[in-house]
């Protein structure tokens, strides 16, 4: 059985959420969090929590009699470590009615949540708040695995100017592109490869098939696959790209600046990074973007430079699984931690 519930203030009940409660959670949304009459949201909504290849959200409303005032869910997530898979829920999704603000109700909701997905053999939560939201977080027993590093690749000298005047949000919907081919087309001439690593500390997301076509197939979500082999050639050391092995990237606009995301990359050719670089550098250009953004470290021979305080923080909030790994230990992608 699930853990007991957790006190929620005065007057309100806090409880699962189920199929019948949808239009009131489209309806709270809309209020709280700015959806307006763009369907799109729902979409996204359903897309993420319903599809999800790891399973439906946990997902929990706050209720004061018969209207739903609250919203908190947990997107399952499953991470590989040393062939042993880790289950996860990463923590998206909070609204509280704007008339129920400042009664303690996002702190109630995630503390039940923790109690539910913990005795539900949940191994830990991770997610990457912002700086508004993460002492919050902190306060409730989450811990500061490191900041996550950016590399940025600039299409030219002007563009450092552009860059530096659009540090805002990047929109919430994607612009067309034509580089590459979608993820479908690609999944349906060629095998998905996992991705391989030799150390067994390291923590990866449990790729398939199944979760690729989820998390980037969709039309609508912008997602471009640019083939390896575009950029690296017969002559390259390493195993020569096979057909499935791709760069999975998205453009937004941020400010006055054209972004293009290096989001994840399918294969396990030897030399992926530096693969995984060329194409990005041509997809800049090919794209007609300002800029490209991808996680791990820089690398300057390959136009890959730092990019100072670009990085979110990785937090992690253990459930089941007792110690966090360090931040090393992470090999995550920028479509492991991209907010959606």
């Amino acid at each position: 059985p699930l853990a007991r519930r957790r006190a929620a203030p005065a007057g309100l009940d806090i409880r699962e959420a189920t199929p019948d409660d949808r239009p009131a959670i489209v309806e709270l949304c809309r209020a709280a969090l700015g959806w307006g009459d763009d369907p799109r949201f729902e979409q996204l909504f359903g897309w993420k929590h319903d599809e999800n290849a790891f399973g439906p959200s946990y997902m929990w409303v706050a209720a004061d009699g018969a209207r739903v005032v609250g919203l908190r869910a947990f997107m399952r997530w499953e991470f590989v470590r040393g062939g042993r898979v880790l289950r996860a829920v990463r923590a998206v999704d909070t609204a509280t009615h704007p008339e129920y603000q400042g009664r303690g109700l996002f702190t109630a909701m995630t503390r039940h949540g923790v109690e539910q997905v913990r005795a539900d053999g949940v191994d830990f939560v991770f997610n990457t708040p912002n700086a508004k939201s993460r002492p919050g977080y902190l306060k409730m027993g989450w811990q500061e695995v490191g900041n996550l590093p950016v590399a940025i690749k600039l299409s030219g000298p002007s563009a450092v100017m552009r860059v530096a005047r659009s540090r805002v949000a990047a929109s919430h919907w994607p612009l067309d592109l034509d580089v590459g081919e979608s993820v479908d087309d690609l999944l349906a001439r060629a095998a998905v490869a996992p991705r391989l690593t030799d150390d067994p500390r390291a923590i990866v997301t449990n790729r398939s098939a199944a979760f690729v076509r989820w998390r980037y197939g969709a039309p609508w979500l912008g997602y471009r696959a640019v083939p390896l082999e575009s950029a690296v050639g017969a002559g390259a050391p390493g195993r020569p790209p096979g057909p499935a092995d791709a760069v999975l990237v998205r453009a937004r606009r941020r400010g006055s600046a054209t972004e293009l995301v290096l989001l994840d990359v399918l294969g396990d050719s030897p030399d992926l990074d530096a693969a995984t670089d060329s194409v990005g550098s041509a997809a800049v250009g090919a794209a007609h973007a300002t800029h490209a953004l991808r996680l791990g470290p820089a690398n300057p021979r390959r136009g890959f430079v730092p990019f100072p305080g670009g990085g979110p923080m990785l937090t992690w909030r253990r459930l089941n699984e007792r110690a966090m790994s360090p931040l090393a230990n992470w090999q995550l992608t920028m479509g492991d931690v991209e907010l959606f």
